[in-house]
């Protein structure tokens, strides 16, 4: 039986901070159930890269 497995790094703009630093999550997708975990980091928005995803800068 063939599993499909997916990783993926998002960050929930809906709940970004006073600061403009939005959480960042990862999603992991196996065959279409999909889960999201809190990794406790936050990054700014602004130098979020949305097509790598990744940071373009540090994140705390």
């Amino acid at each position: 039986m063939t599993k499909n497995f997916a990783l993926s790094l998002q960050l929930k703009r809906t709940k970004a901070h006073s600061g403009g630093n939005a959480p960042i999550y990862l999603i992991i997708t196996i065959d279409s159930s999909r889960v999201e975990v809190a990794t406790k980091r936050t990054i700014s928005q602004e130098i979020w890269n949305p097509v790598a995803p990744e940071s373009d800068g540090p994140f705390r």
